[in-house]
Order: C-alpha cells, then sequence, then structure tokens
C-alpha cells in the first residue's frame, strides 16, 4: 500500500507540473493578448494623431476660405471700379481650383486612412477571436482534467473503503 501511495504521490506530482506548464502556456497567451492591445492602443493613438493634424488642416483652410471671403469682396469693390482688371480676377479663380485640388487630395489621405484602420480593426478582430477559442479550449481541457482526477481520487477513496 505504501508503493501504491508513492506511486499515486508521483502521477499527482507529475500531473500538477503538467498543469503549471498549462497553466505557464495560458499566461503566455494572455501576455500575447496584452501585447497586442498595446500595439491597438500604440495604432489609435497615432489615428487620434492624424484626426488632430486633420482638425488642424479644416481650420487652415476655414481661415484661409475667411481670407478668400475677404478677397473675394476686395475684388468685387475694384470689380465695381475697374472693369479692367478682369485678369487678376481669373488668377484667383485659378487659386481656388488650386486649393480644391490640395482639399481633395487631403480627403484622399484621410480615406486611405480609413481604410487602413479598418484592416487592423478587422486584423485585431480575428486575432482576438482565435485567441477566445484557444482560451475556451485549454479551460475545457482543464475542466476534463478536473474531472477525470476528481472522478479517480473517488475511485481511489471507494477502492480504500
Amino acid at each position: 500500500m505504501g508503493r501504491s501511495l508513492d506511486e499515486l504521490f508521483d502521477k499527482l506530482e507529475a500531473l500538477g507540473e503538467r498543469m503549471e506548464h498549462g497553466f505557464q502556456a495560458i499566461d503566455r497567451r494572455f501576455e500575447e493578448v496584452d501585447k497586442r492591445f498595446e500595439q491597438i492602443d500604440r495604432r489609435f493613438d497615432d489615428v487620434d494623431k492624424r484626426f488632430e493634424q486633420m482638425d488642424l488642416r479644416f481650420e487652415q483652410m476655414d481661415l484661409r476660405f475667411e481670407q478668400m471671403d475677404l478677397r473675394f469682396a476686395n475684388v468685387e469693390k475694384r470689380l465695381d471700379r475697374h472693369d479692367g482688371m478682369l485678369g487678376s480676377l481669373e488668377e484667383m479663380y485659378a487659386s481656388l481650383v488650386q486649393m480644391v485640388g490640395h482639399s481633395n487630395a487631403r480627403m484622399d489621405e484621410i480615406q486611405s486612412d480609413l481604410l487602413e484602420l479598418k484592416r487592423l480593426w478587422e486584423q485585431t478582430d480575428k486575432s482576438t477571436a482565435f485567441l477566445e477559442h484557444k482560451v475556451f479550449e485549454h479551460e475545457k481541457q482543464l475542466f476534463l482534467l478536473r474531472e477525470r482526477f476528481e472522478s479517480y481520487i473517488q475511485e481511489r477513496r471507494d477502492k480504500e473503503s
């Protein structure tokens, strides 16, 4: 009986070590998930910075449009006084077209950034789903192992009784 008890304790110790390895693997997975979340946080910080830059650019554009409005008002006064200044008006029109071109290019950049954000979100969503599945599988295995262990202990107790 002493020998079988020693064997049982050896098996329990081996089982405990295997469980510890399983827990360590789960801890590593959690660390990987934490690292992924940190990466996501950094990406969102980058996105926030890009939006701040875009806000600043929009403010600058608003100021430019206000300046353009003032310039147009001055041009209208000049046109009322001087019909011969048509060339100046055409130059301002070309400048406005150029500004619209710049605005369109900026909007294209914004759209590209949004598509990249969508791609990153989808990638993160897939990674998170995979990790959740793996954690569920590990928990299921631990539950089954615990059930078998408790059943084994109960059988041993029943035999000893």
